[in-house]
């Protein structure tokens, strides 16, 4: 996804961009996107700066990892970038600050595939969930207990360090080889 800046009037105008997510993201082992990728922002431009002060959005379709079935989750992502046009000379491309860009004056192209990819990216949930009261699945039967009511009863022992008990009292009356 790309904006240039030369096209751009001074003052504030609104955009809103649309890309297909797989130009922009890499597709996960836990999560894949089915649409496309949206930026709304206001952009802001005075003679060689531009503030855009917007949203990203896209709609992920992630793994429960409790139950192991697939959630979709709308991602939106606030954010505020500034980027500067510059002379070749002063440019560089990375300047050390995740919101401020330089873009070159005989290039004025603004490519927003990084901004994109780390906000939404970040925003993935590390952990999620179908629901907040999701049961998750059955450690003996494997049922989703969600949707499918087991009769299993969860094997726990009385005690967290029972077994770790057990071994030491079985090992209590053996004397290690000299």
């Amino acid at each position: 996804m790309e904006l240039e800046l030369s096209a751009l009037p001074d003052g504030q105008t609104e955009q809103d961009l649309s890309e297909p997510w797989e130009d922009v993201l890499p597709e996960g082992d836990t999560y894949r996107f089915d649409r496309p990728v949206r930026l709304q922002f206001m952009a802001s431009k005075t003679q060689d700066e531009v503030v855009a002060d917007g949203e990203c959005d896209c709609h992920a379709v992630l793994t429960c990892v409790r139950c192991l079935d697939e959630t979709a989750v709308e991602i939106r992502q606030p954010f505020r970038v500034v980027v500067h046009i510059v002379d070749d000379a002063q440019f560089e491309a990375d300047t050390g600050d995740e919101d401020f860009y330089l873009v070159r004056r005989s290039d004025p192209v603004w490519n927003l595939g990084d901004l994109i990819r780390d906000l939404l990216l970040l925003s993935i949930p590390v952990k999620p969930l179908c629901r907040t009261d999701c049961a998750g699945i059955c450690p003996e039967c494997g049922a989703n207990r969600n949707t499918d009511p087991c009769n299993c009863r969860a094997q726990r022992p009385e005690r967290p360090l029972a077994d770790l008990g057990r071994l030491m009292e079985k090992a209590g009356g053996r004397q290690p080889d000299d």
